[in-house]
């Protein structure tokens, strides 16, 4: 039985004036599975996770997710989408002005007409699952860079996506915090059975997290498969990446 597609890239084309950013993407991702789109700061990997959500159109070629073309998609369709997508965020994004329980609940409260009890108890839900417990109250400052992440995630959690995208997930994070939330993403795979898809430059992240790793590079994903294919795949520019050499094909000082 073929695997169900639930985001697919086909041929896609994205420039911000001269830059080409994306070029001739061609991706799909199926139902279930953890992929970690890899490459350097820069190349648009965020970028591209814009587009499934439509946040930004491509110039040409065609997105696709959970059945719905995204590009050309009315403004209700695309909110459809989104309510069955999660969104992990590079540095949390949580609002300052707002408690933990106001963060997580923000989806349910503005987009919704779930009953202020049931959002209580959905975001304790979500905050145990991410270990944070007893933390409604807290204000995001003062939380530590790994809970941020955590309530990052349960934000993400709440409307119980059918696939969750990480931006960046271990940024910005010491050693063992990064291994923790890496910890935390497989969980979350296992509780929830989401898609998961993850934007990194990190390979310890990658390794640990993903079935499938792709690199972007130049505007085209280069390498597409498993960990062990891409420790030993000969081809020059993954390896120096994967490997973190200055020396290579790939340019340390050039930024697109």
């Amino acid at each position: 039985m073929d695997q169900e597609s639930v985001i697919g890239l086909e041929n896609l084309h994205k420039s911000f004036g001269e830059t080409v950013v994306l070029d001739s993407v061609d991706l799909e991702i199926h139902r279930g599975e953890s992929i970690a789109i890899i490459g350097r700061s820069g190349v648009g990997k965020s970028v591209l996770l814009k587009h499934v959500l439509g946040l930004l159109m491509p110039d040409s070629g065609d997105v696709w997710c959970l059945g719905t073309k995204v590009n050309g998609a009315s403004l209700p369709d695309l909110y459809r989408i989104r309510a069955r997508v999660g969104y992990v965020f590079q540095f949390s994004a949580l609002f300052d002005s707002l408690s933990v329980r106001e963060n997580v609940g923000f989806y349910l409260d503005n987009h919704t007409a779930t009953p202020p009890a049931d959002i209580d108890r959905i975001v304790d839900e979500k905050l145990r699952q991410v270990g944070l417990p007893d933390t409604a109250r807290l204000a995001p400052a003062e939380l530590s860079g790994g809970m941020k992440k955590r309530a990052g995630v349960a934000r993400a959690l709440v409307g119980d996506p059918e696939i969750i995208l990480y931006d960046e997930p271990t940024s910005g994070l010491d050693p063992i915090t990064a291994a923790a939330i890496n910890d935390l993403i497989n969980e979350t795979k296992t509780l929830t059975h989401a898609t998961t898809v993850i934007i990194t430059h990190d390979m310890a992240s990658a390794y640990k997290t993903a079935d499938r790793i792709a690199m972007l590079h130049d505007g085209k994903i280069i390498f597409d498969g498993s960990a062990d294919e891409i420790r030993a795949t000969d081809n020059p520019y993954v390896q120096q990446f994967i490997q973190g050499r200055a020396h290579g094909p790939i340019d340390p000082l050039f930024i697109k």
